[in-house]
């Protein structure tokens, strides 16, 4: 089971997990079908206070009350909101007035000043807020104090009377504590805020601890404290209770009790002076089962739960008054426990209709239980769609590894897919996905034993629903001489090079043999110019030798693949300059972009093979740009660590993609690649094909207009944070935005 990434689901927080079907068996070397297992729930605090409820909700008249700037607060919780160009508004203050500045998180994952804890609440004393802008409490009223920070992080340390701040710096949502009901700042108030920069936050039952999408480009974010001008931003009056009526049936306390924050018991240690020493925090309640609320009842949200079946459940406080407090629970009408204890398992014996009522048995007025969290598991059982599960083994057939080709027949799926079980190996690795076929040959060099397992959508495919061809040697075609017309000639990898390349190409080509490739050859580029353009250096000879494959050559459909081996520059009759040329690129003229000179270079002509078709290729095609044979031989060396079932570094890494994209500026301007055709918005749509085709992807997105300009229009954080997250180990790579021959983008 992967590691769990958290997404939303519908309007609920999720967290997401592949499966894999398949077990391999390192004793008995078979591959086993993982027929049940258990299914494994926390509700926490936040399972009944959906982020989208509206504003009749409990959730959303709790934020009315609680925020001093609603209105400001909304955009936060909306991740889409981001600024999409640099721009100039005005201070949201006075000039002249006192501004501090001050910085959430050292690098080091420690305490900072004024927070309970890095990257999570932080509390702003009333009394410090007296001191810091040395104001009489009756000068500073509670919706004067106000905290801005900038998503893109970066904050000026002073303000100027004539000056600006960036585009996206925004006003922090911020929740007061007004003791006396004054609306006045006090000694004894406080404010608290979530200093990440953003504001839907939630409270991590098992770490104890504030979590958000923590910024991941940095390891500071500044903030600015400030005091509003007079009679400016939101203004909520005193702090009242709401009414009790049909609109609103709760009173505060009754709230507070149920869903909203409170001053807890729960403890962080600080370092003073080498001492640990206790400091009060802030935690999150769902609910506090008191004399005056002893029941808590809750639908439990079981998918695929069978109501006849059995389970367990199990209930987590946060904090409790007094150890005599007595709880009986049900669970479909049914008794689960009497003076359940916390944090231990109690077993189900049906779900029934699934609704869990929590009773306190001994209401005294000072006895409380807050709840945490409730566990559930239930088994989960996983039909297969086939009686049997069937897979071919084939034995070490020599001392030497040799190409081995076997054979797939009789598939009649849509689709199906074709995994290899290493000897000794408890690993599964997909060969390759095949489309639409009745039979599919593959290799193996079979050094170590191999065994295979097919399957469709369904299932796993049965032995006699499918056939194997047991392997056979076969004497890999290394190299093809100049009768490249030939229609007998077959391939679905093609390497095109010089013959000062062929000792590598030849490495390669054994090597894309032994990993799934039927017949990777080797093509002479100076045997297509003799077979195509009379002997003549032509770019189009290229292009129409490859056409010439695909349709003709046996299995021409097949080709796939096409890798170009070697530099080169569309200057082959050396008008300008007499570097060396192995393979040319080819010329394409009329490409309508604004900034186009009218010609471009580039590999993609060779595989557009349709005579009309200009949507989509033909083929795959692709170049190692290496100018001498020292440069090939350690590319390939690099192909083959990263392929090889033996020598491949099989990390995490292999499953992480970096999508980076520019922003839509060009220096002060607003780029003419903009809105739905955006950068960003380009890459948003690759990563939605990714996580649709491979939900397990760990996606990283390191966007220019998360960061901040300098001076002279570039933005050094963003080469620092793409260098980070590829020197952290990523998969993949994709870049959507302009660039030259030195650098990406004109921010550098």
């Amino acid at each position: 089971v992967t590691e769990p990434r958290y997404t939303w689901f519908r309007t609920l927080r999720a967290a997401h997990v592949v499966i894999a079907p398949v077990r391999y068996n390192e004793e008995q070397m078979t591959v086993e079908l993982l027929e049940s297992g258990t299914c494994t729930i926390a509700f926490p605090y936040g399972a009944q206070g959906p982020r989208t409820a509206g504003l009749s909700s409990d959730y959303q008249r709790m934020l009315k009350q609680l925020f001093l700037n609603y209105d400001q607060s909304l955009p936060w919780a909306k991740s889409t909101v981001r600024p999409l160009k640099k721009a100039a508004d005005p201070y949201p203050f006075d000039y002249n007035q006192k501004v501090y500045t001050f910085t959430v998180g050292d690098g080091h994952g420690g305490y900072n000043e004024m927070t309970v804890k890095e990257n999570g609440v932080i509390k702003l004393p009333g009394n410090q807020i007296k001191r810091l802008f040395s104001e009489d409490s009756a000068l500073i009223g509670m919706s004067r104090v106000a905290l801005y920070a900038s998503p893109k992080g970066g904050l000026p340390m002073e303000a100027s009377p004539i000056g600006g701040i960036p585009a996206g710096v925004r006003e922090v949502p911020l929740i007061r504590h007004d003791a006396n009901v004054n609306n006045k700042v006090d000694d004894e108030d406080y404010f608290l805020a979530y200093v990440t920069g953003l504001s839907d936050w939630y409270y991590d039952t098992t770490k104890k601890d504030f979590v958000f999408f923590v910024d991941p480009y940095g390891d500071n974010r500044p903030y600015w404290l400030a005091l509003k001008s007079s009679g400016s931003g939101a203004t909520m009056g005193k702090y009242r209770q709401p009414s009790v009526s049909p609109d609103a049936p709760d009173t505060m306390d009754a709230f507070t009790n149920r869903i909203i924050f409170k001053q807890s018991e729960l403890k962080f240690q600080k370092v003073s002076g080498g001492i640990p020493v206790d400091e009060d925090a802030l935690g999150f309640v769902w609910f506090k089962l008191t004399s005056s609320y002893p029941l808590f009842k809750m639908p439990l949200d079981l998918h695929w739960c069978d109501t006849t079946g059995s389970g367990s459940i199990k209930f987590v406080a946060f904090d409790w008054k007094d150890a005599t407090v007595t709880v009986d629970a049900f669970v479909g009408g049914d008794s689960v426990c009497t003076n359940c204890q916390m944090d231990t398992e109690y077993p189900i014996r049906r779900w029934g209709d699934k609704n869990l009522r929590m009773v306190m048995t001994n209401p005294l007025t000072t006895y409380y239980l807050q709840l945490d969290h409730i566990e559930v598991k239930y088994p989960q059982h996983l039909n297969a769609a086939r009686d049997t599960l069937n897979m071919i083994a084939f034995s070490k057939l020599d001392t030497l590894p040799v190409p081995m080709t076997y054979r797939l027949s009789r598939m009649n799926d849509k689709k199906v897919w074709i995994l290899r079980i290493p000897d000794n190996e408890d690993s599964v690795m997909l060969v390759d996905t095949v489309s639409n076929a009745d039979s599919y040959v593959g290799s193996d060099l079979m050094n170590a034993g191999a065994r295979y397992a097919v399957c469709n959508e369904a299932g796993f495919i049965r032995l006699d629903d499918a056939a194997f061809t047991r392997p056979e040697r076969t004497q890999a075609r290394e190299y093809i001489g100049s009768n490249l017309r030939n229609i007998e000639n077959e391939s679905d990898y093609i390497i095109i090079t010089k013959p000062q390349f062929f000792t590598q190409a030849k490495r390669l080509a054994a090597h894309k043999k032994g990993h799934g490739f039927g017949s990777p050859l080797v093509v002479s580029v100076n045997d297509i110019f003799t077979d195509f353009s009379g002997g003549n250096v032509d770019p189009t000879a290229i292009r129409n030798f490859l056409a010439f494959a695909q349709r003709n050559w046996k299995n021409g459909d097949r080709l796939d693949y096409a890798l170009l081996m070697g530099s080169g520059h569309y200057d082959y009759k050396q008008v300008k300059t007499g570097e060396p040329n192995i393979v040319i690129p080819a010329e394409v003229t009329g490409y309508s972009y604004p900034f186009s000179l009218g010609i471009d270079c580039t590999d993609d002509y060779y595989a557009y093979l349709g005579t009309n078709d200009t949507s989509a290729m033909s083929l795959s095609i692709g170049r190692l740009p290496c100018a001498n044979e020292n440069e090939a031989e350690a590319m390939i060396d690099k192909i083959i660590e990263t392929e090889d079932t033996k020598k491949a570094d099989w990390g995490s890494w292999r499953n992480s993609a970096l999508l980076v994209a520019d922003d839509d500026m060009q220096g002060s301007r607003e780029d003419l690649i903009r809105g739905d055709f955006g950068h960003h918005a380009s890459s948003e749509r690759v990563a939605a094909v990714m996580d649709a085709l491979r939900p397990s992807m760990d996606m990283r997105k390191t966007y220019l207009f998360d960061y901040a300009w300098t001076s002279n229009w570039e933005k050094p954080e963003a080469s620092r944070a793409i260098i980070n997250e590829i020197n952290s180990g990523v998969g993949y790579v994709n870049y959507f935005g302009h660039g030259s021959e030195t650098y990406w983008t004109d921010e550098h």
